[in-house]
């Protein structure tokens, strides 16, 4: 895909080679049929890219860079993405021609997912030779399994994609082969490669978590289905053939009928705006079981994880190692054990922040203070906004106001919220950041605000924001929000989220409604 040109070592593409090297890899049509397409350049320690989500024919910009001043040369990436459900296997096999659309469902799933492990793995070029063992399907360089049990709803497997990168001389991009044809050294440009690689694949990540949620891939379906017969019962709250039966009526009683008509207008539309508050409350208390299916399959990967790379290193300790044990072999006994501790924590982390969830089912509710929960739960981030140099603002209430309920369901709320916009100013390091919480009293209503700077959510992932297991965090586990809507849907609270352009951030509205 490249050759080097006016002696300045310069990769440049070239689409007849470049198609040559692709017919290599591409076995069977397949590779035409993906789900996604990601073509992405890079130059010195920035990528960028486009994402093709293929069937919708939508594509979306991505642009990363890192912060180490390393320079990795320019190359090409080329990556195909599949999912491997049921329904997209059998439509890509069908878009592929393998299988016609009426013989669809004759498909053998085990066979197709066997197709598409033969054509997994990235491979990495450098002048027209594939360095090994990248691209092999069992060589999972990016450690995508790892990331994987942060995260198993959201994040890619080695075996959905298949693709090649086009890297430049070593000189240019300071990756250095190893004498034994194993790959490069591990120096750091490899690790700032790999860094910039998986912050392109993060990002496509959200992006087809969000893609599936619109299109109901993600067990949204009942929301869907809810926010379009409210839609219809709007509609014909309107009343519009009733109305228009008025130039039936005589003169006189005209009047009389467009106003009552006017009445239950309005009371229409105040019934159905009760009845879409309580079905949204419905809806978030429903999230727990995503959340609990979620732990449940969470759990099995880091515990499988420490189980099978305990297993791996007693074999190795029994067959390898018993003779004797060198620097070295301590150095990878201690490097292993901490790879173990890691998964245990990200499950007890796990399991920490669900605990207000479980823990409080046989309480009954009482009332609390709203603006001493909320201050209580802001005391937990205040060692870390001070170091960080987030500004945290809490609005005093001239008069408290209670909530009957429970007052750990709210405080998770808050925590979830805060430490999302915190985590947001850290990454992206925002001049003069805040994080801002005010109280907006109605009729029926008391609302908290969580207003800040740090960024905002694009309008490519607000449909999928309050999903059990969507995050565009490099090792979140999609769970904060999930957690934050289900906790309040069980005090009786909803919560909204829309950017605010004016300070670039995100403002998250708790609406706490006097009437339930």
């Amino acid at each position: 895909g490249g050759k080097l040109v006016n002696g300045g070592k310069t990769l440049v593409p070239s689409k007849n080679r470049q198609a040559h090297i692709r017919n290599k890899i591409e076995s069977f049509p397949l590779l035409d049929a993906c789900d996604y397409t990601f073509e992405a350049e890079y130059s010195k320690n920035k990528l960028t890219g486009t994402l093709k989500i293929n069937d919708a024919k939508v594509s979306h910009e991505i642009v990363v860079s890192i912060t180490d001043e390393i320079s990795l040369g320019y190359g090409l990436i080329q990556l195909y993405i599949f999912d491997r459900d049921k329904d997209s296997l059998q439509h890509t096999f069908v878009k592929a021609g393998v299988i016609s659309k009426e013989d669809k469902k004759s498909l053998k799933l085990l066979d197709a997912r066997r197709h598409i492990d033969d054509l997994s793995g990235i491979a990495i070029y450098r002048n027209d030779f594939r360095i090994r063992p990248y691209g092999d399907k069992d060589t999972d360089w990016l450690n995508l399994a790892e990331r994987r049990i942060q995260n198993p709803s959201k994040c890619l497997e080695q075996k959905q994609i298949s693709g090649l990168i086009l890297v430049d001389s070593a000189e240019n991009s300071g990756l250095l082969e190893l004498s034994s044809r194993e790959g490069f050294y591990h120096n750091e440009h490899y690790i700032a490669f790999k860094k910039l690689l998986l912050k392109a694949i993060n990002q496509i990540e959200a992006l087809r978590y969000s893609h599936n949620a619109k299109i109901g891939k993600n067990r949204e379906k009942s929301s869907t289905t809810a926010k379009s017969a409210f839609s219809s019962l709007r509609k014909q709250a309107k009343l519009k053939r009733i109305e228009n039966f008025s130039v039936n009526i005589s003169r006189g009683k005209r009047v009389e009928f467009k106003n009552t008509v006017r009445g239950y207008k309005t009371s229409l539309d105040k019934l159905i705006k009760i009845i879409q508050e309580r079905q949204s409350i419905l809806e978030a208390r429903s999230t727990l079981g995503f959340i609990l299916a979620e732990v449940v399959h969470e759990a099995k990967h880091p515990t499988s994880a420490v189980g099978s790379n305990l297993l791996s290193l007693s074999k190795r300790v029994k067959n390898k190692w018993r003779v004797d044990i060198s620097k070295e072999v301590s150095k990878t006994l201690l490097d292993n054990f901490e790879l173990d501790i890691e998964h245990i924590r990200s499950l007890e982390s796990l399991l920490k922040r669900l605990d207000p969830l479980i823990n409080v089912r046989r309480k009954k509710a009482y009332e609390f203070s709203i603006h001493e929960t909320v201050k209580t739960s802001l005391l937990i981030f205040q060692e870390r906004a001070q170091r960080t140099g987030v500004k945290i603002t809490h609005e005093d209430l001239s008069k408290d106001k209670k909530m009957i309920g429970l007052e750990v369901d709210l405080s998770t709320a808050i925590l979830n919220l805060i430490d999302n916009a915190l985590y947001w100013h850290e990454q992206r390091r925002i001049n003069n950041p805040f994080i801002s919480i005010t109280y907006k009293e109605s009729n029926n209503s008391l609302d908290i605000l969580i207003s800040d700077n740090a960024g905002g959510i694009s309008e490519k992932y607000t449909d999928a924001i309050f999903n059990v297991g969507f995050t565009t965090k490099e090792k979140g586990s999609g769970l904060g929000l999930s957690i934050a809507r289900e906790a309040l849907g069980r005090a009786g609270a909803y919560i909204t989220h829309e950017n605010h352009e004016e300070v670039n951030g995100s403002v998250f509205t708790i609406e706490i409604r006097k009437d339930i």
